[in-house]
């Protein structure tokens, strides 16, 4: 029995000191070694319940992942890193290990932070998402442990960010919402809530998080953007042209666009031709090489000059008198549609819808010459 005693003992001893071998091959950062030696320890029944055991371990793994060459034999080593430090914390119950442990995953979420940021810029959210988490699953863990009360914003608004992107809707916002009780400044964060919200096609709870983000940032313009094109989606039409008068005001750079999209506005929703040319006159005293603006305004006449000529082909032979008075105001219009036409041709000579309005123009307004020569270029663009 004595020798079945000293047998056991010396089981347990060899076990042990795989342990005390692991730090040895880490101190001469032999690696390898030291990571199959602490392997060796994390599955023997003597030593998996001991937290110097995991703080090793945690040790070991993290020394892989810093070392670039290593690293890549052991791709997953932050993984272990972080998975044996947490595992010696709820065994370390007289804190022995606590200060290795601390360092090690405060560590474990700086590399996984800098390891997050190319993935991140590179539009590849998987892996964003992963090592941003990653970070905050840290934090939280040592805040319960250790009450140590460390929250990293950045990382995780990057990964709320990263989240949505992936169509985890429930993560981002959940993010964005921890974010917004510890009271980040940062607009984006509303913005982020709300574009979660659209994906899921609620229109009512994104303009709530719209409305929350204006009353903490009032002179942000993405949110007064964000909030403008909801309603124009919505076309309510009396709060469209609230808004964008108030965004011309505040955003005098931004004036010519806003100008045009009230012009707009007053054009195809309210068929205001008056205020339309308002606007879009406003919009070209800024920027005259505005294509958009001077074809728009071209089609509003054109368009309106069209349904006269359709009320002409109507009416009987024997309204002449009539036919005339029309004829009159249709060619009147279309008079006023050649120079915005002609502005917007001379600004994207191949856009097709303004050569065929310059073609009908022309034979409408007898000017063959002009007539012949665009007839050509539309030819000419559709390869014929």
């Amino acid at each position: 029995m004595l020798a079945v005693l000293v047998l056991c003992g010396t089981a347990t001893f060899a076990q042990k000191s795989q342990v005390t071998s692991a730090w040895n091959y880490l101190r001469n950062n032999e690696l390898g070694n030291a990571r199959t030696a602490i392997d060796a320890a994390a599955k023997e029944e003597s030593t998996v319940g001991m937290a110097k055991t995991w703080a090793y371990r945690g040790k070991v793994y993290l020394a892989t992942a810093v070392d670039t060459v290593e690293r890549k034999s052991v791709p997953n080593a932050l993984d272990e890193a972080q998975t044996s430090f947490m595992k010696a914390a709820e065994l370390d119950t007289k804190n022995e290990f606590k200060d290795d442990i601390q360092n090690g995953l405060q560590s474990i979420a700086f590399m996984r932070f800098n390891d997050g940021v190319q993935p991140y810029n590179a539009q590849k959210y998987d892996d964003a998402y992963k090592q941003f988490k990653g970070v905050s699953d840290i934090y939280a863990f040592l805040n319960k442990q250790y009450n140590m009360g460390i929250v990293d914003t950045s990382a995780l608004y990057y990964s709320a960010f990263s989240a949505a992107k992936m169509n985890k809707y429930g993560e981002a916002t959940e993010s964005y919402n921890k974010l917004v009780s510890m009271n980040y400044k940062k607009p984006e964060v509303y913005q982020g809530l709300s574009q979660v919200a659209l994906a899921q096609k609620d229109t009512t709870t994104a303009l709530k998080y719209i409305e929350q983000g204006r009353t903490a940032f009032p002179d942000n313009n993405a949110l007064m953007f964000d909030e403008l094109n909801i309603y124009l989606a919505q076309n309510r039409t009396n709060e469209v042209l609230t808004k964008l008068q108030e965004a011309i005001a505040k955003n005098p750079k931004s004036a010519a666009e806003l100008n045009y999209v009230l012009g707009n506005k007053y054009d195809l929703a309210l068929h205001d031709t008056a205020n339309a040319m308002k606007y879009y006159n406003e919009s070209l005293k800024l920027k005259p090489d505005y294509f958009d603006v001077n074809y728009s305004a071209g089609a509003m006449y054109f368009n309106q000059a069209v349904i006269i000529n359709d009320q002409m082909n109507k009416l009987p032979l024997s309204d002449q008198k009539k036919y005339d008075e029309l004829k009159t105001r249709r060619d009147m219009l279309f008079r006023r549609t050649l120079p915005y036409m002609e502005k917007a041709y001379e600004l994207n000579p191949k856009d097709r819808d303004t050569l065929l309005a310059l073609k009908e123009l022309y034979a409408r307004l007898n000017m063959t010459d002009k007539q012949t020569k665009i007839s050509g270029e539309l030819k000419a663009l559709d390869g014929k």
